[in-house]
């Protein structure tokens, strides 16, 4: 539903814009977020039935989620989610810049990044499920490690030349439909890293991790293309993936969590 979300929000609202101006198109954009709150404000949700039982007490929210990051191997953890996803961030960023100084018109980036890249993605994500669900979870993250910096290198050629809306298509669905098969195998194993008492917590350290590893990515991506050119760039990025995926591979757990004999919520 999210990559969905993706292609008709990327793709539609950027041919939107196209055709009636920024300002009608961002009032609209607006407005489909109104339609999308109503369902939120209909719900009802339903109490939890009675225990018979006090339930124990239970720590503070921000307690729970520091407590994830004290639990033993959870920094190793934390350390392959964001070289897992650095270099790939880091070349996604400069698409829509790169796009851009191409010349290419709003509707045509939309209908690349927005429609066909998004949609590529959400077939990736199928994949990357089937795949995560047939493979160990080492090979599977190590599969994804791999086809991921791969998928990287189709932004190389966008930069050679100017490219047909054609050829684009071609390599930012190419990208988009790896890098949905790696994400997808990613979560896939964050949802194993998580302790089975506290799994909304651990979750949120886990998924904010990857935000924060992404964000900086995109961030600096843009004084690396100014360095480097966008050649250069997209260059070095994949030489951070290949180079961060050999890293997430040998951090990977061969157990998780680690006994704590503190603990006894733990996963064997």
């Amino acid at each position: 539903g999210y990559r969905v979300g993706m292609v008709f929000g990327g793709a539609g609202a950027l041919a939107l814009i196209e055709v009636v101006g920024w300002s009608a198109g961002m009032a609209l954009c607006v407005a489909g977020l109104v339609v999308a709150l109503l369902p939120v404000l209909w719900t009802v949700e339903h109490p939890r039935s009675a225990v018979t039982a006090p339930a124990p007490a239970e720590p503070s929210g921000l307690a729970t989620l520091a407590s994830y990051v004290r639990t033993p191997g959870a920094g190793r953890i934390l350390l392959l989610l964001v070289v897992y996803k650095f270099g790939d961030a880091l070349a996604s960023g400069m698409l829509r810049p790169l796009l851009v100084d191409q010349k290419l018109s709003m509707g045509e980036i939309g209908m690349i990044v927005g429609f066909v890249g998004f949609g590529a993605g959400l077939v990736g994500a199928f994949i990357g499920g089937f795949i995560a669900d047939r493979l160990t979870r080492r090979q599977a993250i190590t599969f994804g490690a791999t086809i991921q910096a791969v998928g990287g290198a189709f932004y190389i050629p966008l930069t050679l030349e100017v490219p047909t809306s054609y050829t684009a298509m071609w390599l930012v669905g190419i990208e988009h439909l790896t890098g949905g098969i790696a994400t997808v195998i990613l979560f896939t194993c964050m949802m194993d890293w998580c302790r089975p008492r506290h799994t909304g917590a651990d979750y949120t350290v886990l998924a904010s991790t990857v935000v924060l590893a992404t964000g900086a990515g995109s961030t600096l991506s843009g004084f690396s293309a100014s360095t480097l050119g966008y050649t250069g760039h997209f260059v070095f990025a994949v030489a951070l993936a290949i180079a961060g995926g050999i890293v997430a591979v040998r951090l990977f757990p061969t157990s998780w969590p680690a006994r704590d004999s503190n603990s006894t919520d733990m996963l064997e």
